[in-house]
């Protein structure tokens, strides 16, 4: 199942396409971080019609047909869950997007694309390949999209969570002194692309005509990256990403760039298509002083008040919950 996992680490920086990674063969849901489970139900035949409601939650019906789509996509990724587990975890995913609706948190396409088009890129597939994946494990992907649409609902309404929490410099300090081990950046490469797709005929030979619009100073590769680039994480950034060996970019992605020398262009083709890399910067391993981490001590620390917040919420849904 679906994982999104926030930054693991204080030190890194912006990975393949965001300071979040997508493990889209993890068996864990995001309603995972809070792991309650906390229903009982018996076992039912698999011959019970798909319209049946097993359950419903404060009104809003779970039905057969709601489990063996998931207790089949569950499976199918590798997750070893039951019957009753998946029950538990659809009546707890529907309570955290009841409250999501309650509190006024939606996706708009636009993020819910973008969110998406990362999923793909972090996994190193295409749709077709996403969608071969799942075809053969009987989901389609329309199931697909609003499973996913429902995690980043939920992860939305976490991230609007961590923006009430306030965290004080001693706080802060206190954190850095007790984890120096932690504030070390590896040797990394900074590097811009432009991403021209392989979904359209004809791909390697207009990344031949966008290459050959470059100046030689590269002063226009930002205004080029911002009307061609097919990576629509990074087209508001230059196309910029920070890289080091032991990061989950595709791997030619990543070779390129850490071979590259500063100042070179190079087109590097993928699975996604080809990219126009432009190599801006190396990074030697250093220590990391407070400055240059308070912001990103503080967002962990903000992270982890509000997972605790989270489960919390979660506990007194529970509680409050109409669960028939």
């Amino acid at each position: 199942m679906i994982f999104l996992v926030k930054k693991k680490s204080l030190l890194k920086r912006k990975k393949f396409f965001k300071q979040y990674s997508y493990q889209l063969l993890s068996a864990v849901l995001i309603l995972g971080i809070v792991a309650v489970f906390f229903l009982t139900f018996y076992s039912r035949s698999t011959t019970t019609s798909p319209a049946e409601e097993v359950v419903t939650v404060n009104g809003d019906a779970i039905t057969m047909a709601d489990v063996q789509n998931r207790l089949s996509f569950a499976t199918g990724m590798g997750a070893m869950t039951t019957e009753e587990e998946v029950i538990d975890e659809l009546v707890t995913e529907t309570l955290l997007l009841q409250e999501a609706e309650r509190r006024g948190v939606s996706v708009s396409a636009a993020q819910f694309e973008e969110e998406y088009q990362t999923l793909l890129m972090m996994n190193g597939i295409t749709e077709q390949d996403l969608m071969g994946q799942l075809g053969m494990i009987g989901v389609s992907l329309e199931y697909f999209k609003e499973y996913f649409r429902a995690n980043v609902v939920i992860s939305q309404m976490l991230d609007d969570l961590v923006e009430t929490i306030e965290v004080s410099d001693d706080e802060i300090n206190m954190y850095y002194v007790q984890n120096l081990d932690q504030f070390s950046q590896p040797s990394a490469s900074v590097v811009r692309h432009i991403l021209v797709s392989n979904d359209v005929e004809g791909y390697e030979q207009e990344a031949e005509r966008i290459r050959g619009l470059i100046a030689d100073d590269f002063s226009n590769y930002c205004d080029l990256v911002e009307e061609h680039t097919d990576d629509v994480a990074s087209a508001g950034t230059c196309g910029e990403y920070t890289v080091s060996a032991g990061d989950p970019f595709v791997e030619e992605f990543k070779q390129a760039a850490l071979e590259m020398e500063v100042g070179e262009l190079r087109s590097v083709e993928t699975d996604f298509g080809v990219h126009i890399m432009l190599k801006q910067e190396e990074l030697p391993e250093r220590d990391l002083p407070l400055s240059e981490v308070r912001s990103d001590i503080e967002s962990f620390l903000k992270q982890s008040q509000a997972q605790e917040e989270f489960e919390a919420l979660l506990l007194e849904l529970q509680q409050n919950a109409v669960i028939i």
